[in-house]
């Protein structure tokens, strides 16, 4: 097996800050003589070249389908699917993009205290749904500490925390842990690992980072369509008249009314929906109370 550093995963691109441009001089005479010229010409390329533009190439390829694979589960992530889902499709894509062995989402319990394997590719059968403490002197108390990549390249030797014994079983060397981002606090772990000895580059742990950057914002927006969905419930359940208006549109009309409102002034929510509340007053408009009303709403009070 090649050293970390000669492996082909690792090399560094070629320095394109050292090439010098030709300076090329306009031709004036005809251009059939070079054409002829360049047809023959078969440019001398040492291997050391070859290798560099190679390994150029590759770095290219690598990065092109690392954003390709963002691109496509921030489309999933649009189409509203589940999140378990979506967390499944997210650690088999990251797996195959960066040729890892495992890789793996654990979510933070509410109180903080817990992590649990949420979803995972590459673990032994039954795994998912496993425990694991954040105590700050082990790997994912600490990757939780630091707030920011947490790259192992070589497990066995580490000292700035304990191996857990999900790795640990596994035989886990190298690896990358990240926090993912949340609101009151962070939603979890997103990990990748290999039994082999890896050094990684700066590009997998920026790919890596909007993978989970791409989880946050879907856990983001469930939790406020949850949210949302709880308030029309509590709103439509209430026995109090509700109508809201939607004072950025001309003529202020009404965008919702709860049931309570239908029983009490027998109008529908399709009667409703569209017009302007003076639909309620019909042709009595000079009722004493709009005035008190009108004053208490330029004053902004109840």
């Amino acid at each position: 097996m090649l050293p970390a550093d000669q492996h082909p995963q690792n090399e560094q691109p070629f320095d394109t800050a050292s090439y010098q441009p030709v300076n090329y001089q306009p031709i004036h005479a005809s251009l059939e003589p070079v054409v002829e010229r360049l047809n023959r010409f078969q440019p001398a390329c040492s291997p050391l070249c070859n290798s560099h533009w190679q390994q150029t190439e590759a770095v290219l390829r690598r990065h092109a389908r690392q954003q390709a694979a963002v691109a496509h589960l921030g489309q999933r992530a649009l189409l509203n699917i589940d999140l378990p889902k979506l967390m499944h499709e997210a650690v088999t894509t990251v797996a195959q993009v960066l040729k890892m062995q495992y890789c793996a989402i654990f979510e933070l319990s509410p109180n903080g205290s817990t992590l649990m394997l949420q979803a995972g590719t590459g673990w032994q059968p039954g795994l998912v749904g496993t425990q694991m403490g954040t105590q700050p002197n082990w790997l994912f108390g600490y990757t939780l500490a630091q707030r920011q990549p947490v790259v192992i390249r070589d497990l066995l030797i580490e000292t700035r925390f304990g191996c857990p014994s999900l790795l640990y079983s596994h035989r886990i060397k190298s690896g990358i842990n990240l926090v993912i981002p949340g609101q009151d606090q962070p939603f979890g772990i997103l990990g990748i690992y290999t039994t082999k000895f890896w050094s990684f580059t700066q590009d997998d742990i920026h790919f890596l980072q909007a993978v989970a950057n791409v989880l946050a914002a879907t856990v983001a927006r469930k939790k406020f369509e949850a949210r949302l969905r709880l308030m029309e419930r509590a709103i439509a359940a209430s026995s109090n008249g509700i109508i809201l208006t939607d004072v950025q549109q001309p003529d202020n009309p009404v965008v919702y009314v709860n049931p309570a409102f239908e029983a009490m002034t027998g109008y529908s929510a399709s009667e409703m929906l569209g017009k302007n509340c003076r639909l309620l007053q019909q042709d009595d408009r000079k009722q004493p109370g709009l005035e008190v009303l009108r004053t208490a709403l330029q004053e902004v009070r109840e």
